[in-house]
């Protein structure tokens, strides 16, 4: 009998768990439970939310970027700006795994911060699902994928993901990102509208492909 209540008991509470309590139960989530203790204010914050989405990085996903001295969370780490990093993988809404299909979603994230974005509302990630896992594209294109989806907590729905999402950063940035070395030249000239990066928010620009403009170029 005192088995059964007690199975029950703890049953009552994994429903209704706040987001600390269910990160730390669950083992893929060992080291973002370890990092979340060292920012205690963020993870306060997000469990006294509601209505959220966290895209939560896997043990392997933290591990590998570590690695990576000049990846955005071992400088964060270092730098003391951890939950800023941490921010970007926090959406407003609850989006389970089936609210997301073929036409990509553009999700508002906690990333607020106007050091890192000139987005109003909160810089966004992409996200769709094609017959499989979701796929969620941040910063630079990168991919991310969904490993552990709709693991329910009482704020909101966690997606466990196998790589940490990346903050994009500003347009040169981007451009040299993706090797476009003709966009980023033109962006980068102040005389170019007096320069783009920080100059302007919430605004969206078509670039040409680089080998368009050298075509362009060669037929002048």
């Amino acid at each position: 009998m005192l088995l059964l209540f007690t199975l029950a008991t703890f049953a009552s509470l994994v429903t209704g768990a706040n987001f600390s309590f269910t990160v730390a139960q669950n083992p893929d989530l060992k080291d973002l439970n370890y990092y979340l203790g060292l920012i205690p204010d963020f993870a306060s914050k997000i469990d006294a939310a509601r209505n959220v989405t966290i895209f939560a990085p896997s043990n392997n996903a933290i591990e590998k970027a570590l690695a990576d001295p000049g990846s955005q969370f071992a400088e964060g780490k270092v730098f003391g700006f951890m939950d800023v990093v941490l921010s970007y993988h926090v959406l407003n809404g609850t989006w389970p795994s089936s609210s997301f299909g073929n036409s990509p979603a553009f999700i508002e994230t906690w990333m607020t911060d106007k050091t890192w974005t000139s987005v109003s509302g909160g810089q966004v990630v992409e996200a769709y699902r094609q017959n499989g896992p979701v796929t969620i594209v941040s910063g630079e294109k990168n991919q991310t994928t969904v490993k552990t989806a709709d693991i329910q907590f009482d704020g909101g729905v966690i997606h466990i993901i196998d790589s940490m999402l990346s903050i994009p950063t500003n347009t040169t940035d981007t451009t040299a990102a993706l090797d476009m070395p003709i966009a980023t030249k033109v962006l980068s000239n102040r005389a170019f509208s007096n320069g783009i990066d920080g100059a302007f928010s919430d605004i969206t620009i078509f670039i040409p492909a680089d080998r368009i403009v050298a075509a362009q170029s060669a037929n002048m």
